[in-house]
């Protein structure tokens, strides 16, 4: 199976925008750990990418948060908890910007035998 994001912008910064928040609170749930996010999203190497993409400069700056995320961990863990929760707050708000999306698709799909 191939999985291909939508090719609309708009679509994507709002998939993008979800797929974080997931990540961040699958972090907060003790559920995946940074290691882990950090082999789905918030690698540095990421950033370059989605801006080369055309990703809205505000989710990319929320994507660089991420990617401290293990520094502050490592660094000042009792403001892990508070920065981690900083930074779900900023993807949500940016989220509610974007209205629903009730004609496309987000992924596309082509299954191969």
């Amino acid at each position: 199976m191939e999985l291909t994001i939508n090719d609309n912008n708009k679509i994507n910064d709002k998939f993008l925008l979800v797929l974080i928040i997931g990540i961040l609170n699958s972090i907060k749930e003790k559920v995946i750990s940074i290691d882990e996010a950090e082999k789905i999203l918030f690698l540095p190497g990421y950033v370059d990418d989605l801006k080369r993409i055309g990703i809205d400069k505000q989710i990319v700056k929320v994507v660089e948060f991420c990617c401290e995320l293990e520094d502050i961990s490592d660094i000042v863990p009792e403001k892990f908890e508070t920065e981690l929760n900083k930074i779900i707050d900023m993807a949500i708000n940016l989220l509610k910007q974007y209205p629903e999306e009730k004609k496309e698709y987000w992924l596309l799909t082509k299954f191969q035998p």
